[in-house]
């Protein structure tokens, strides 16, 4: 079996990071052989490079980004629309030699699985990994039929929480809809046995408003309030260096450099997470949070908003404790509780690694999704009655 798997970008943020547990997975387990394509050199490239896996890189842009107003940024999505559409064909002749059995689309926020599954005429999986407006703040660029019309062609569209199956069932009621949770290799077990002077937490992932990393900051400050100022605080990640400096002049004016370090992007997070005792997953909106079953399998205790996936992964007050998004008083409360009782951070981190281990691991997600492609290959014929309609009408 071959699959061709479709990309946005070639850092390795969660959809990617997840991808390639996957890929490899499928390759070494299922004996796959597979191709990524990428719109970009970077970080995934190097790494597919290293791991012998075969790629093809060629631009397009995305059919979902942050839409602003005016003429100027009309044309520019139309530019894209109109560029797309040679991008495409450019992306096809490249991988025309190749003979697929199945296109997998590893994101959202790209169509171009669309048109390449319908040019070869095989089936379509359409890995949903982002709710897009909700979590990004990312709208359309195509009328919202177009956009449905792309995901009801797709053989099946997997979606990674019950939260988001709620989210795209309601926006497009036809889809062919499976979940499957993403899957994270674990990492090997720490001993969290003993009492540090100090607490430290930690949040990991991109730096945006979307992720709230700014109620962590408010948290904080509350904390000392109260006269709790054993702990320290790891923002690990980058993003919008305007916002970051944001965040950074609020950490100085309410006095808080000494609690908090902005460490940028880690290439090394698993080992960094072995100094940390409690992980934080402040987003708005979570689609699955990746993070917090990375900090689970690090044997962490997790605080999380409730909302999203997050508050399918976290059991409230057994691995970890939820709070209502955007409530710094709430969230400072969960932080003192374990600042109070330290010892209960081995009891809730023990718990946290059975759940991930139960339930989030690489190797059920694999074998998941292996499920899903021999369904399609047995039922190969029905998959693709959704696809014949031609391609060279498609309006990209």
């Amino acid at each position: 079996m071959k699959v061709l798997f479709i990309t946005h970008y070639s850092t390795l943020y969660g959809a990617n990071l997840s991808m390639l547990g996957l890929v490899e997975n499928l390759r070494n387990r299922y004996e796959v052989d597979i191709i990524v394509l990428a719109n970009c050199y970077g970080e995934l490239i190097d790494t597919l490079s290293e791991k012998g896996i075969k790629y093809v890189v060629t631009p397009y842009y995305s059919w979902e980004e942050k839409i602003k107003k005016g003429v100027v940024a009309k044309l520019k999505i139309k530019a894209k629309q109109i560029l797309n559409f040679f991008y495409f064909r450019c992306a096809y002749k490249k991988l025309k030699n190749d003979k697929f059995d199945i296109v997998h689309s590893n994101s959202s926020v790209i169509h171009i699985g669309d048109f390449l599954s319908r040019k070869f005429f095989v089936p379509h999986i359409w890995h949903l990994r982002e709710f897009g407006k909700a979590d990004y703040d990312l709208d359309y660029t195509y009328p919202m039929k177009q956009v449905a019309e792309c995901y009801e062609r797709a053989t099946y569209c997997i979606v990674i929480s019950e939260d988001m199956l709620a989210y795209y069932k309601k926006k497009f009621p036809r889809c062919r809809f499976i979940k499957i949770y993403n899957g994270i290799i674990p990492s090997p077990k720490i001993d969290r046995h003993g009492t540090q002077n100090k607490i430290e937490f930690c949040c990991v992932g991109l730096i945006c408003e979307g992720k709230r990393q700014i109620d962590i900051i408010y948290a904080a400050s509350r904390l000392l309030e109260k006269g709790k100022n054993k702990f320290h605080i790891n923002f690990i990640g980058t993003g919008e260096i305007s916002y970051i400096d944001y965040l950074k002049e609020i950490v100085n004016k309410s006095r808080l450099d000494e609690y908090i370090s902005f460490l940028g992007h880690q290439n090394n997070v698993p080992e960094l997470l072995e100094a940390m005792n409690i992980g934080i997953m402040a987003s708005k909106r979570e689609a699955f949070g990746r993070v917090t079953v990375e900090y689970m399998f690090a044997s962490m205790p997790v605080i999380g908003t409730n909302s999203g996936d997050t508050k399918e992964i976290i059991k409230n007050g057994e691995t970890g404790f939820l709070y209502e998004v955007g409530d710094s008083c709430e969230l400072a409360e969960k932080m003192e509780y374990f600042l109070d009782n330290p010892t209960e951070i081995v009891v809730f981190g023990e718990k946290a690694r059975k759940r991930a281990e139960e339930n989030f691991s690489v190797k059920q997600n694999t074998d998941s999704c292996a499920k899903v492609y021999q369904t399609i290959l047995i039922n190969g014929g029905d998959c693709l009655k959704t696809q014949m309609r031609s391609v060279e009408s498609y309006p990209n």
